[in-house]
Parts: structure tokens; C-alpha cells; sequence
């Protein structure tokens, strides 16, 4: 009867946990394919740190071009002009690139905060707890009952002689007895067998949950350490900054080079094209003053002869002024190549600490 019992209560326990392995199963499977679909899309996501490291590196070489632009200029070539035009050229591409980067990020930490609201929504934390989907789990395995005599009931005293087993009963009951008795055992073992087996399995799937709970949560944390330094990354604009200077200081370069042009292109021609209006000037005068009386051709040569005076002047004072202005326009230029230069400095410098930055964003999304 004890036997009987204790199979009864096996079989109960086993049945109880192979239903709770079932659920815990279910769940499993179900976590499982949540975290490999998150996984696979913010991998997937995290391509994107590729794309705006190459950028990156892109901008470090307009930079580095820039650099050398401001460097090799002289101030004092015709060529300036062309150079003028190539740094600006290199500081439009570059801040191209600086608008695609910084868009790209964007939408890249939208998409990691998108990923982590939806292990938040999961049940994930950045620490292990009762989450991802638990199955809560309500007491454990019942103790088996150790104290029950399987051999109860059963006659183990032994008897030798045909008087002794007729005084103890009939042989044949005996052995029947013992045989009932060994079914029932071997019921009680095997229902315990499968209690313990499904027991195993209960706890290896637990221990499976768990594990998944642990990287959930470790990819949790990853998550939001890459999203943070992101975020941060992108709300730095020294980069934007650098590369508006550096388009000032070239609008300022390109707008000496049309002044030294508007005054002329050396201080010799600058000085004659002065003399010249002087002298259309007075020419003009003379034509007017042809219809006139013979008595004004006096009054005429002498206002030639002012009129040569104040060419002679313009001449000279254009000669006294041009030096004096190109040395000015040289002056502001070299300050500007100067400029140009320490941003370009900073600005590579910058750029090779921002792809050094994506890649610790790369390495927890790895």
C-alpha cells in the first residue's frame, strides 16, 4: 500500500514539473527568437558606425589638404587666388560630410533607443532580475518520502523446513506476495525515474532562462552604453565650428584678392590708369572749348598745363598708395592663411579623436 502511494505521488510530481518544463520551454523559445531578431537588427544597425567612420576619415584628409593649402600659400603669388578657391572647395566637402555624418547619427541613436524601449517593454533591465518574459516558478520539487519500508507487511523471517512454512503459512502465497511486492517496487523506482527526469529537465531549462536573462541584461547594458556615447558624440559641433572659420578666413582671402585686382594688378599700371582719366578729363574740356573766341587759347593752355600737373600728381600718389595697400591685403591674408591653418590643425586632430570615439560606440554592438 505504502508502494502504491509513493508511485501515486511520483507520478504526480513528475507530471507537475514536466508541465512546468513545457512552460518554461515555451517561454524560452519565445525569448529566444526576441533576442536573436533584436540582436540581428541592431548588428545590423550598428553598420552604419562604418559608414560614418569612413566619413570620418574622409574629413581628416580634406582637413589635412586644407593644412597643407595654408601652408604652401604665399600671399604674394598670382596663384593665390586658385588656392583660395581649392581651400574652399576642400572646406565644402568637408562640411558635407560633417552634416551626413551627424545625420546619420542621428538616426542611428534613435534606432538604438528604439531597440532598448523594446527590451524595456520586455521585461529587460541593465541588471539581472525576474524579467525577459519570466515564468514565475511556484515552490519546487517535493521531497520524496524516505521514511516508507518497502519491505512492510513482508515476511523476511527464513524458513528451512516443510513444518516451519506450513506453521507460517502457505509457500505459495509467500512467493506470490513477494512478487506483487517487487511490481510494486519497480513501479516506485520507475515512477521516481521519471520524476527525477523531469525534474532535470525543469532545471536545465531553468538554467537556460537564466542565462538568457544574464545576456539580455548584459546586452542591455552594452545598449545603453553605446546609445549614451553616441548621444554625446552628437551633441558635439567642434567640427562645424572649425569648418565655419575656416570659410570665413577664405570668403576674407577671396575678397582681398578682388581688391588687389580692382586696384590694379602693380602699383605702375594702378598709377597710369589715374593719369589716364585725368587726361580724358581734360581732353573733353578741350573739345567743348574748340567753338570759342581765339582769346581763350591762353586761358586753355594754362588749364593743360594743371591738368598735366594734377596727372603727374594722381601718378605719383597712386605709386605712394598701391605699395601701401597690397602690403595692408598681404598682411590680412597671411593673417588669414594663419588661421586657416590652426583650425585645419584642430579640425584633423578633432576628426581622428571622433573615429577613435565610434569605435568604442562599436564595440559593445559587436
Amino acid at each position: 500500500m505504502a508502494a502504491a502511494t509513493e508511485t501515486d505521488k511520483a507520478n504526480e510530481d513528475a507530471e507537475r514539473d514536466n508541465k512546468k518544463a513545457d512552460e518554461v520551454a515555451a517561454q524560452l523559445k519565445s525569448n529566444s527568437q526576441f533576442a536573436q531578431t533584436l540582436t540581428d537588427g541592431v548588428q545590423k544597425d550598428a553598420k552604419m558606425l562604418t559608414v560614418m567612420k569612413d566619413m570620418e576619415q574622409q574629413s581628416v584628409d580634406d582637413a589635412e589638404a586644407i593644412l597643407a593649402d595654408a601652408q604652401e600659400t604665399n600671399p604674394t603669388q598670382d596663384s593665390l587666388a586658385v588656392d583660395e578657391q581649392d581651400i574652399e572647395q576642400l572646406d565644402g566637402d568637408a562640411q558635407q560630410k560633417s552634416k551626413k555624418i551627424q545625420s546619420t547619427g542621428e538616426k542611428l541613436d534613435s534606432k538604438l533607443k528604439d531597440a532598448e524601449q523594446q527590451m524595456t517593454d520586455a521585461g529587460v533591465a541593465s541588471t539581472p532580475g525576474n524579467q525577459l518574459g519570466e515564468a514565475k516558478q511556484s515552490g519546487g520539487p517535493d521531497v520524496p518520502d524516505l521514511d516508507s519500508d518497502p519491505n512492510a507487511g513482508k515476511d523476511t523471517e527464513s524458513h528451512t523446513t516443510p513444518a516451519e512454512e506450513e506453521a507460517h503459512g502457505d509457500s505459495g502465497f509467500n512467493a506470490q506476495l513477494e512478487a506483487a511486492e517487487e511490481t510494486a517496487n519497480s513501479e516506485v523506482d520507475a515512477a521516481n525515474e521519471s520524476k527525477n527526469q523531469a525534474a532535470d529537465r525543469l532545471a536545465e531549462l531553468n538554467s537556460k532562462m537564466d542565462k538568457l536573462r544574464s545576456d539580455a541584461s548584459s546586452g542591455m547594458a552594452k545598449l545603453q552604453e553605446a546609445e549614451t556615447r553616441l548621444g554625446s558624440d552628437l551633441n558635439g559641433h567642434t567640427d562645424t565650428e572649425l569648418e565655419a572659420d575656416i570659410e570665413e578666413k577664405a570668403e576674407d582671402m577671396e575678397a582681398a584678392v578682388e581688391q588687389k585686382t580692382t586696384l590694379g594688378e602693380s602699383p605702375l599700371e594702378a598709377a597710369e590708369r589715374k593719369a589716364e582719366q585725368a587726361s580724358d578729363t581734360d581732353n573733353d574740356r578741350d573739345d567743348t572749348q574748340d567753338s570759342e573766341a581765339s582769346s581763350d587759347a591762353q586761358a586753355d593752355d594754362q588749364a593743360d598745363d594743371q591738368a598735366d600737373d594734377q596727372a603727374d600728381d594722381s601718378y605719383d600718389e597712386a605709386i605712394d598708395e598701391a605699395p601701401q595697400q597690397q602690403a595692408v591685403d598681404q598682411g590680412e591674408v597671411t593673417a588669414d592663411l594663419s588661421a586657416i591653418e590652426s583650425d585645419a590643425q584642430q579640425l584633423v586632430s578633432y576628426q581622428k579623436r571622433s573615429i577613435k570615439e565610434i569605435e568604442k560606440i562599436q564595440k559593445p554592438l559587436q
